[in-house]
């Protein structure tokens, strides 16, 4: 079978730089992207407004309804049996414990369908999420990260992302590197970088947010409460030179700062060794290193020509992947 044989159903979130990562297969017309489940099958902003309201963890504890039960309906949708092969696709977060229903009304309604699950994030940090309902359910459970997959048994294929047009940065400041992201464990690595650059005469723009407790704040940093939109980032991202990528530190492989820096031609400085080894590197545009104190910014062009591993980042190629796995 091939991808006009199939239908997929993409389970995300509401945050829209993962409708971006899949932009380019929803253009197609046979994958959807769902972040709320009853706005998108019911239409309604108020049903969605209202499900929040009765789902709201305060409330659940003194009222007596079953949350599934009354919106079971709009959990998921109406698909013709027989005219092509559907596939649920699940981001991580969707494996919460009060989320396992939705799994078992695809199994009731659509037996033939075949369901994925995507972590695009360490296994580790899923704390509250049950991963039994993935064992349970999931017919594939792929991992962004090669040594989660390998330590869990998972398949691998690394992120991907779709290009958006940016045509209007706004009156943001131009700066020579930018840097956006929580905090979590690497804040010591961020600050680390933010001195050794303003220490070389960089203008530089960072965004912080999530600091965790005992995290001091330096002057100059934009302390944020939570991340921007998608795409006001990548209006900071087309007013500078660099950006800036800085590791968990357990984890392997590539981000969306490295698909970002292809896709719109911006050199990448990483403390992410595998990057000497990628496919699609070159030492103008990838800068590793180790200390960003050691970093030679004189010998940094500042522009770089199109990378032809763009093509290689389309969400269009995950589903293929999907398909080769089950299909």
């Amino acid at each position: 079978m091939n991808r006009k044989d199939w239908h997929f159903v993409v389970y995300g979130y509401e945050i829209d730089y993962f409708s971006v990562m899949f932009a380019d297969a929803v253009s197609e017309g046979n994958v959807e992207y769902v972040s709320n489940p009853v706005r998108y099958y019911s239409g309604s902003s108020l049903l969605s407004g209202l499900q929040k309201f009765c789902e709201h963890g305060r409330l659940k504890k003194v009222h007596h309804l079953d949350g599934l039960g009354v919106w079971r309906r709009w959990q998921i949708g109406d698909y013709a049996e027989g005219s092509k092969q559907l596939c649920f696709v699940f981001l991580m977060r969707w494996l919460k414990p009060e989320n396992e229903q939705i799994f078992k009304l695809i199994r009731q309604r659509y037996p033939e369908a075949k369901i994925a699950v995507y972590l695009e994030d360490l296994y580790e940090t899923g704390k509250n999420l049950d991963y039994t309902i993935a064992d349970r359910y999931a017919d594939l459970i792929i991992s962004y990260d090669r040594n989660d997959a390998d330590a869990h048994g998972f398949l691998y294929y690394p992120t991907f992302l779709s290009a958006v047009d940016i045509q209007d940065p706004g009156s943001l400041p131009e700066s020579d590197v930018t840097f956006c992201g929580a905090a979590k464990k690497r804040y010591d690595s961020i600050i680390q970088s933010y001195k050794a650059f303003k220490e070389a005469g960089l203008r530089c723009d960072f965004m912080v947010s999530r600091l965790l407790p005992g995290h001091n704040k330096i002057a100059g940093i934009d302390y944020i409460k939570y991340l921007i939109s998608y795409k006001d980032y990548l209006r900071h991202v087309m007013r500078s030179d660099f950006i800036l990528e800085i590791m968990q530190g357990n984890a392997t492989g590539y981000t969306l700062r490295t698909w970002e820096a292809i896709l719109y031609d911006k050199v990448l400085l990483t403390d992410n060794k595998a990057i000497l080894k990628a496919p699609f590197y070159n030492k103008d545009q990838f800068i590793y290193f180790e200390k960003p104190e050691d970093i030679d910014f004189n010998s940094i062009p500042r522009k770089v020509s199109h990378n032809s591993y763009a093509k290689e980042l389309s969400p269009v190629k995950f589903f293929d992947f999907i398909i080769s796995k089950i299909g």
